[in-house]
């Protein structure tokens, strides 16, 4: 159970990447769930990048290699 707003739009581009989205795999709760219909937009016309307030990455964030010397430096902190 997504502790989320999810989206309903059916027709978003990025809809399977999206967390806040059923197609990406996200199941929502069927007791108590927000939804929000989030409005994306394409400024640069068709097959440009798709923007989206909603917006939230599904797949794992994989850090740049300067995040993981932060964290590596912190972790030595410890």
């Amino acid at each position: 159970m997504p502790d989320i707003s999810m989206c309903p739009s059916p027709d978003c581009p990025v809809r399977g990447d999206c967390y806040r989205n059923e197609a990406s795999g996200t199941e929502p709760s069927d007791f108590r769930q927000s939804w929000i219909g989030w409005t994306w937009r394409q400024p640069g016309g068709w097959g440009a990048p798709v923007e989206c307030d909603g917006y939230c990455p599904a797949r794992p964030h994989t850090p740049a290699s300067g995040a993981l010397k932060i964290e590596e430096a912190d972790r030595g902190l410890r």
